[in-house]
């Protein structure tokens, strides 16, 4: 009789160390024969020796059909491995290679192997994507972002903004990815007409920089430039020039009366004459798109001060007037002359 672990040897991962001589076969307990015969004993041993080797024989076939050479992929990288392993569990163990609920294997890992098998392990990547401002994670086992986002179903129109490249890899510890996606805006700057535009920005401030649009602390932007834009936003630029302008104003003369007893009561005179003053007034124009909307002043200074008229008013008492002349007597009256006629001719 022979011992069972003998005649098993060359089967199975225990009897398949022995046979790589990881540890000695067991040593079979002696076998008493209690023969006598020489030729019995012959016999015997012939027939011993044909059932050791018919043993070696069947375990060398067994051996021969339980190693098998499979491929393992892990993220698109192959190798291949040569292994005594049933199952696609055991082989993954075997290459020290960790599953996380986020991660794929095909096929399943209770599958058995075969020779020539393939196992594709992919490792789960956190995507991390922020769409105009709104936050949302996947977990992908695509490596690239283009493919995660066919592999979450995220399609963008043409024009959208990304903060890294559509082909960049994703690496295990996973990406974060900011898109802006364009937007159709109406768009009126100053006094030009009102045109469509299209941006990627979030907001009003940042669609007018995406598209060139300056505009400094007094000029009025409507909405205010944190409002969030979406298709169909208008943004108004209002255009507030300031200038300022000096004019010369002029500033007039008081007049005083001056009381003085070098003229009589009633009568005035001119002391000295009056004069207009002048100031520099500098006024403030607001204008909106170019047209003035308020104008202000905003500082005035005294250029030339006025010159007081003066003017005199008399204040004497005219002296009393003095009594009229007695007229004298009219003269007597010439007497008239005596007319005496001229003697008549001779005759």
């Amino acid at each position: 009789m022979f011992d069972n672990d003998l005649a098993s040897s060359v089967t199975g991962p225990t009897r398949l160390r022995r046979l790589l001589n990881e540890e000695p076969f067991p040593i079979a307990a002696p076998v008493n024969l209690n023969v006598r015969s020489p030729v019995s004993k012959k016999i015997i041993a012939v027939i011993l020796s044909a059932l050791l080797v018919a043993g070696l024989v069947a375990g060398g076939v067994a051996f021969a059909l339980e190693r098998k050479t499979v491929t393992v992929s892990v993220d698109g990288e192959e190798q291949t491995v040569t292994t005594f392993d049933d199952n696609v569990a055991e082989v993954l163990s075997a290459q020290g290679i960790e599953l996380g609920s986020h991660d794929a294997v095909a096929p399943a890992l209770d599958s058995s192997l075969k020779e020539g098998t393939r196992i594709a392990v992919s490792y789960g990547r956190k995507l991390t994507l922020t769409v105009d401002g709104e936050k949302q994670s996947y977990w992908t086992t695509a490596t690239s972002v283009d493919d995660a986002l066919a592999q979450a179903g995220e399609r963008f129109v043409a024009g959208a903004e990304f903060s890294t490249s559509r082909s960049a890899s994703i690496g295990r510890e996973g990406l974060s990815v900011v898109i802006k996606t364009p937007k159709d805006l109406k768009l009126k700057v100053g006094s030009q007409d009102l045109r469509k535009v299209t941006t990627t920005g979030l907001t009003v401030r940042e669609a007018l920089i995406d598209l060139g649009v300056k505009v400094d602390r007094d000029d009025i932007v409507e909405p205010a430039a944190k409002t969030e834009i979406t298709d169909g936003t208008r943004i108004q630029v209002t255009r507030i020039l300031k200038t300022e302008r000096s004019v010369a104003r002029a500033v007039g003369f008081d007049t005083v009366v001056h009381k003085t007893s070098d003229l009589y009561v009633g009568e005035t005179g001119l002391q000295r004459e009056g004069r207009a003053g002048k100031d520099k007034v500098t006024y403030l124009n607001i204008r909106a798109n170019g047209k003035v909307i308020k104008t202000r002043e905003i500082k005035r200074e005294r250029v030339r001060n006025p010159v007081t008229r003066i003017e005199l008013q008399g204040t004497a008492e005219r002296p009393a007037p003095e009594p009229e002349p007695v007229p004298a007597p009219a003269p007597e009256p010439a007497p008239a002359p005596v007319h005496v006629p001229a003697p008549a001719p001779a005759p």
